[in-house]
């Protein structure tokens, strides 16, 4: 709460009013100033970019490279990249960006500023949520197999661990297959039933339920050492 105060209070352009009053429901101003203001269309970029250059410094940074739910995963390599942070190129090329909490956010505020008339035109940039509950359901329906199982499904590991971020990494790319499969299985575009919908209502809820079905507690079955802030 203290970190969220102290974002809110550091980014007035977002948070701000004009009688020196922050708070998060300003937000909604910040949209609405980037909108067409006839139809009140504007991408998600706007709201995800807000929402990280305001929450970078609210969500937990566990791979201390400045980029939240980002980590480091060394069998990919590649040229070096500029960072934002410093003057000289850095190699990033080994880093898996996930933002699984920015992204939540962006989810959970889809929808109540779409109620408002906010038309969000792109929404599908937005990927699936690299956490547990998707992530296991691939693993207890043996759609994803680790070649080690014995190591990878007794062990723990911290949420920077390369076991942890290709499983996360994983989830992301085979929830977008997911969702494809659905939308033609049932006839249905990405707009008719989005991505947060097939999260929501299929892929977490079944991960969720097979979990309890499968170990006591419902515990998924890659074990993290996390203390809930990321994973």
């Amino acid at each position: 709460l203290q970190r969220l105060a102290n974002a809110l209070e550091n980014h007035p352009e977002i948070f701000g009013s004009p009688q020196g009053v922050f708070r998060p429901g300003y937000l909604v101003d910040y949209i609405l100033k980037h909108a067409y203001s006839r139809t009140q269309r504007v991408s998600i970029r706007v709201l995800w970019q807000a929402l990280m250059d305001s929450m970078i410094s609210v969500f937990p940074d566990g791979s201390q490279l400045g980029f939240g739910d980002a980590y480091r995963y060394p069998r990919l390599t590649g040229a070096p990249v500029r960072s934002v942070f410093e003057e000289a190129p850095t190699d990033f090329s080994e880093v898996v960006p996930f933002h699984k909490l920015a992204q939540w956010m962006a989810y959970s505020l889809v929808e109540p500023l779409s109620d408002l008339g906010v038309q969000f035109v792109d929404t599908w940039l937005l990927t699936g949520l690299a956490e547990y509950r998707n992530g296991g359901l691939f693993i207890d329906t043996k759609l994803v197999k680790p070649r080690n199982p014995h190591y990878v499904l007794t062990g723990v590991f911290n949420v920077d661990s390369p076991v942890v971020v290709e499983w996360r990494a994983l989830t992301v790319a085979l929830l977008d297959k997911t969702a494809i499969s659905v939308w033609d299985r049932l006839g249905m575009t990405e707009r008719e039933l989005p991505m947060s919908k097939i999260l929501e209502g299929g892929t977490w809820r079944a991960g969720r339920e097979l979990a309890f079905q499968l170990r006591e507690n419902g515990t998924p079955p890659i074990t993290v050492d996390s203390k809930g802030d990321v994973f």
